[in-house]
């Protein structure tokens, strides 16, 4: 399942603009676990992260990063 959201935000360099993609994967006894991967568009880094729960800190790093 995609999900497409589109937000018309005014680009200027103080703009983070971020990719955020999930897929699910067969866990330990057969549960879904949500896998993905966040690109920060500007820099063309991509990260991967195992879990939803750290995907707020990646966010928050990337956007410091972006920031220095």
């Amino acid at each position: 399942m995609s999900t497409t959201l589109a937000v018309t935000v005014p680009h200027n360099a103080a703009t983070c603009t971020l990719i955020v993609r999930l897929w699910p994967e067969r866990g330990d006894e057969g549960r879904v676990v949500w896998r993905g991967s966040i690109d920060v568009v500007q820099t063309g880094e991509r990260r991967y992260f195992q879990s939803l729960e750290a995907l707020p800190e990646l966010i928050r790093q990337a956007v410091e990063e972006h920031n220095r």
